[in-house]
């Protein structure tokens, strides 16, 4: 015999300020929209607040205002020296 489950309801949204997160989890599914994700990533850009490591993850950092900040060492260029 089989049970027809109902789909539990979806959570409900909350909004985030990427300014807000720094040292926060990252953001789950049912966090920001891509669309919103971006546009808060290019407003830290231009303020010259965001920076990326070399793994590609996003920090908050003092970085030059309209581009993103290299946070640590970058691996090293495989093809350098050749």
């Amino acid at each position: 015999m089989f049970h027809r489950m109902s789909p539990s309801p979806p959570a409900p949204r909350r909004r985030h300020h990427l300014d807000s997160v720094q040292g926060a989890a990252p953001v789950a599914k049912g966090g920001l929209a891509g669309r919103e994700v971006a546009c808060a990533l290019d407003g830290l850009r231009q303020k010259g607040r965001l920076g990326r490591d070399r793994d590609g993850r996003y920090h908050l950092v003092a970085a030059t205002p309209g581009s993103t900040g290299i946070v640590g060492e970058l691996y090293h260029a495989p093809n350098e020296g050749t």
